[in-house]
Parts: C-alpha cells; structure tokens; sequence
C-alpha cells in the first residue's frame, strides 16, 4: 500500500521557479538535497509505514525545516499527510496549475 503513496517534499522557492520556468528539473545543490530528502523520507515510509509520518511531522527536523517538508497523497489525491497544514489531512485534494503545482500520477 506504501508503495502506491506518492511522497513530494515541497519547497516554495523551487514550486515557482520549476514549474513555469524549466521543463526538467534545477540541477542546483537545493535540488540535489531535496531529491536526497524525497528518496530517503520513501526509504523510511518502507520500512517503517505510516509510523515515519510522526517523523515527518516534527518542525526543525531534517524533514520539516522551513519552508520544505514531507507531504504524501494517496493516489485518488487525499491529503494522508501535511505537517504545514494538518487541518488538510484526510481531505480529497487535486494539485493544479491553480494552486501553483502540475497535476501529477501516482
């Protein structure tokens, strides 16, 4: 079931810069760190489930520090995890251009 969950880290500051401006993604350091966090905060949903979210949720952490953090969405788009925006959790939310962010495939 974890594999279906689709993990995105969320940093402001790419969002508005790679989504209208580049057609594949920054090569820059931030880049770089935040695909690391993506692929080891993956690692960690593997192994240990829905209990790495307690993780995810604590700001100041490697996984939640400024304005980049884990958010997952199971693929019919629910909110199963946003530790900026709790209330979110649960709700049935589609990502579009509108909010600022390409609709994307689980």
């Amino acid at each position: 079931m974890f594999r279906l969950i689709t993990i995105i880290c969320a940093s402001f500051a790419l969002a508005a810069n790679s989504v209208y401006a580049q057609s594949s993604p920054p090569n820059s350091d931030q880049a770089k760190r935040i695909q690391m966090l993506v692929d080891r905060a993956a690692e960690l949903v593997d192994t240990k489930g829905k209990e790495a979210f307690t993780e995810f949720r604590k700001r100041g952490s490697e996984w939640f520090s400024g304005d980049t953090y884990i958010f997952a969405y199971a693929p019919d788009g629910t909110v199963i995890l946003n530790p900026a925006f709790p209330a979110r959790e649960g709700v049935g939310f589609k990502p579009s251009i509108r909010f600022g962010f390409l609709p994307f495939l689980a």
